[in-house]
């Protein structure tokens, strides 16, 4: 059995948590995007236009954002997946099968809009009629790209794999990943109750989570990696570390986003 949960958060609410709007239970994912969401539009629809009443105060309602990961994302649009030659989510490039994996290698490529996706201009990215066009949002700017899987499990995880088991130019030596992982292991007993996981060896780098892989990116790495990787390397891992620590403080990202 497996869940689906549609959950909600109210934004800007400093004692608001997470809260279940819609849940789906099957022995597998849902067969049909409308089924699943229909009866969470029609009760957002009403929100919309009508907002809600406490106290004898009026609040308007509005969605600012749909957060899934990349397989939920491509499901609830109704639109092809990351893996499919027209599955990017955010410019209208084909895609180039290189090395046994889909690639988006262009970064000037027309970008999607909310008016081009709700007309299906490029028929090639649409599977269905998205359900959620029936909402007065923006059906591009408010599904933010999945962190999890782009950054920690994907750029980071692979960062690894090159220093670990890349081409020569690349790989790292047994003595280095040795020492690299003597450091994270002595990490072990300084790291606070506040993070999920212990830092492991990178013997079980296989086995690694992405809160395991978002610590060495932002916290464990920058300090392990001194003196063990070529300069280049070091400073090459510091741009993605720093830039994504920008772009997740809420802060720094409205001060220095344009580093990024």
């Amino acid at each position: 059995m497996q869940f689906w949960p549609i959950l909600g958060l109210v934004a800007d609410c400093v004692k608001s948590g997470p809260f279940v709007i819609g849940l789906f239970c099957g022995n597998t994912k849902p067969s049909e995007t409308n089924a699943y969401l229909s009866a969470f539009i029609s009760e957002m629809q009403t929100l919309l236009s009508t907002g809600i009443m406490h106290n004898n105060m009026k609040y308007d309602i509005s969605l600012t954002a749909v957060i899934c990961d990349t397989p939920a994302r491509a499901f609830v649009k109704c639109v092809k997946g990351h893996a499919g030659y027209h599955g990017c989510d955010k410019c209208t490039q084909e895609g180039e099968y290189v090395s046994s994996r889909m690639t988006f290698p262009a970064i000037n490529a027309p970008k999607r809009t909310n008016e081009s996706f709700r007309n299906q201009s490029n028929e090639e990215h649409h599977v269905g009629l998205c359900p959620l066009t029936r909402l007065t949002i923006d059906m591009i700017s408010c599904f933010p790209l999945d962190y999890m899987h782009l950054i920690c499990l994907g750029v980071m995880r692979k960062l690894i794999y090159l220093w670990m088991r890349g081409p020569l130019q690349t790989r790292l030596g047994r003595r280095s990943i040795r020492d690299l992982s003597g450091r994270l292991v002595l990490f072990r007993d300084q790291v606070p109750m506040e993070f999920a996981r212990k830092p492991r060896s990178l013997d079980e780098i296989d086995r690694w989570k992405a809160t395991e892989l978002r610590q060495f990116l932002l916290y464990t790495g920058p300090v392990c990696l001194v003196n063990v990787v070529e300069d280049e390397v070091y400073k090459n891992f510091m741009l993605l570390s720093v830039g994504i620590y920008i772009l997740l403080s809420p802060l720094y990202c409205s001060i220095f986003f344009r580093f990024c």
